[in-house]
Protein backbone atom coordinates (compact mmCIF):
# COMPACT_ATOMS: atom_id res chain seq x y z
CA UNK A 1 0.00 0.00 0.00
CA UNK A 2 1.32 3.05 -1.10
CA UNK A 3 0.94 6.89 -1.35
CA UNK A 4 1.24 9.01 -4.22
CA UNK A 5 1.93 12.74 -4.93
CA UNK A 6 1.15 14.63 -7.27
CA UNK A 7 2.14 18.24 -8.26
CA UNK A 8 -0.22 20.00 -10.47
CA UNK A 9 0.58 22.16 -13.24
CA UNK A 10 -1.19 23.53 -16.26
CA UNK A 11 0.83 21.45 -18.72
CA UNK A 12 2.33 18.72 -16.77
CA UNK A 13 1.74 16.64 -13.60
CA UNK A 14 4.32 15.42 -11.99
CA UNK A 15 3.88 12.46 -10.15
CA UNK A 16 6.02 10.64 -7.02
CA UNK A 17 5.05 7.29 -5.31
CA UNK A 18 6.31 5.95 -1.81
CA UNK A 19 7.68 2.37 -1.00
CA UNK A 20 5.91 -0.29 0.57
CA UNK A 21 6.55 0.95 3.89
CA UNK A 22 5.80 4.70 3.25
CA UNK A 23 9.28 5.31 4.38
CA UNK A 24 10.35 7.30 0.69
CA UNK A 25 9.41 9.59 -1.79
CA UNK A 26 10.40 8.54 -5.12
CA UNK A 27 9.88 10.54 -7.81
CA UNK A 28 7.51 8.56 -10.63
CA UNK A 29 7.96 10.89 -14.04
CA UNK A 30 4.54 12.78 -15.09
CA UNK A 31 1.38 12.94 -16.78
CA UNK A 32 0.61 15.74 -19.85
CA UNK A 33 -2.45 17.74 -18.15
CA UNK A 34 -4.94 16.94 -21.02
CA UNK A 35 -7.90 15.31 -21.06
CA UNK A 36 -6.82 11.56 -20.38
CA UNK A 37 -4.73 12.91 -17.50
CA UNK A 38 -7.76 11.62 -14.29
CA UNK A 39 -8.25 8.17 -16.18
CA UNK A 40 -4.38 7.42 -16.42
CA UNK A 41 -4.08 8.90 -12.76
CA UNK A 42 -6.85 6.43 -11.60
CA UNK A 43 -5.32 3.22 -13.54
CA UNK A 44 -1.93 4.41 -11.87
CA UNK A 45 -4.03 4.23 -8.44
CA UNK A 46 -4.90 1.03 -9.12
CA UNK A 47 -2.06 -0.75 -10.37
CA UNK A 48 0.09 0.31 -7.53
CA UNK A 49 -2.11 -0.05 -4.47
CA UNK A 50 -2.45 3.52 -3.81
CA UNK A 51 -4.27 4.44 -0.61
CA UNK A 52 -4.15 8.39 -0.21
CA UNK A 53 -3.17 10.95 -2.72
CA UNK A 54 -1.00 14.17 -1.56
CA UNK A 55 -2.10 16.91 -3.82
CA UNK A 56 0.31 19.69 -3.64
CA UNK A 57 -1.23 22.67 -2.84
CA UNK A 58 0.38 26.10 -3.24
CA UNK A 59 -0.42 28.58 -0.75
CA UNK A 60 1.36 32.12 -1.33
CA UNK A 61 3.89 33.44 1.52
CA UNK A 62 1.66 34.97 3.24
CA UNK A 63 -0.59 31.70 3.05
CA UNK A 64 -3.89 33.14 1.52
CA UNK A 65 -5.08 30.90 -1.32
CA UNK A 66 -4.45 32.08 -5.12
CA UNK A 67 -5.24 31.64 -8.12
CA UNK A 68 -3.06 28.31 -8.80
CA UNK A 69 -4.12 27.15 -5.37
CA UNK A 70 -8.20 27.44 -6.89
CA UNK A 71 -7.05 25.67 -9.83
CA UNK A 72 -5.84 22.68 -8.01
CA UNK A 73 -8.96 22.85 -6.19
CA UNK A 74 -10.77 21.96 -9.35
CA UNK A 75 -8.17 19.82 -10.35
CA UNK A 76 -8.80 17.93 -6.90
CA UNK A 77 -13.15 17.93 -7.51
CA UNK A 78 -12.25 16.52 -10.83
CA UNK A 79 -9.85 13.22 -9.73
CA UNK A 80 -12.21 12.92 -7.38
CA UNK A 81 -14.58 11.68 -9.59
CA UNK A 82 -12.13 8.89 -11.02
CA UNK A 83 -10.46 7.39 -7.50
CA UNK A 84 -12.10 6.42 -4.07
CA UNK A 85 -8.94 7.33 -2.13
CA UNK A 86 -8.40 10.12 0.20
CA UNK A 87 -6.94 13.44 -1.53
CA UNK A 88 -5.09 15.48 0.81
CA UNK A 89 -3.92 19.13 0.16
CA UNK A 90 -0.33 19.57 1.03
CA UNK A 91 1.35 22.94 1.31
CA UNK A 92 3.97 22.94 -1.26
CA UNK A 93 5.65 26.29 -0.86
CA UNK A 94 8.89 26.18 -2.24
CA UNK A 95 9.00 22.93 -3.82
CA UNK A 96 9.45 24.08 -7.71
CA UNK A 97 12.30 26.04 -6.68
CA UNK A 98 13.57 23.09 -4.30
CA UNK A 99 14.04 20.98 -7.05
CA UNK A 100 14.92 23.53 -9.89
CA UNK A 101 18.31 24.15 -7.68
CA UNK A 102 18.69 20.42 -7.34
CA UNK A 103 19.04 19.80 -10.87
CA UNK A 104 21.12 22.75 -11.76
CA UNK A 105 23.23 21.62 -8.90
CA UNK A 106 23.49 17.84 -10.56
CA UNK A 107 24.25 20.00 -13.90
CA UNK A 108 20.97 18.34 -16.01
CA UNK A 109 20.57 20.52 -18.76
CA UNK A 110 17.73 23.42 -19.20
CA UNK A 111 15.48 21.07 -21.86
CA UNK A 112 15.67 17.99 -19.41
CA UNK A 113 15.03 19.64 -15.98
CA UNK A 114 11.13 20.26 -16.90
CA UNK A 115 9.44 16.90 -16.74
CA UNK A 116 12.22 15.61 -13.98
CA UNK A 117 11.61 19.38 -12.02
CA UNK A 118 7.73 18.34 -11.63
CA UNK A 119 8.64 14.88 -10.76
CA UNK A 120 11.21 15.59 -7.93
CA UNK A 121 8.68 18.86 -7.08
CA UNK A 122 6.16 15.74 -6.07
CA UNK A 123 9.04 13.67 -4.34
CA UNK A 124 10.04 16.53 -2.35
CA UNK A 125 6.18 17.33 -1.35
CA UNK A 126 5.73 13.46 -0.65
CA UNK A 127 8.42 13.24 1.56
CA UNK A 128 7.89 16.81 3.88
CA UNK A 129 3.79 14.40 4.05
CA UNK A 130 5.86 11.40 5.25
CA UNK A 131 8.09 13.05 7.69
CA UNK A 132 4.96 14.60 9.39
CA UNK A 133 2.91 11.64 9.44
CA UNK A 134 6.02 10.46 11.31
CA UNK A 135 6.70 13.04 13.63
CA UNK A 136 3.27 12.82 14.68
CA UNK A 137 2.35 9.32 14.99
CA UNK A 138 5.74 9.74 17.24
CA UNK A 139 3.97 12.63 18.95
CA UNK A 140 1.07 10.42 20.05
CA UNK A 141 2.96 7.41 20.89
Amino acid sequence: MRILALDYGQKRVGMALTDQLQMMAQPKGFLPYNKGVFAALAKFVTENEVIEIVLGYPKSLNGTIGAMAKEVEVFEQELKKFVTVPIILWDERFTTSQAENFLIHAEVRRDDRKGLRDSISAALLLQSYLIYKQSSSTLLS
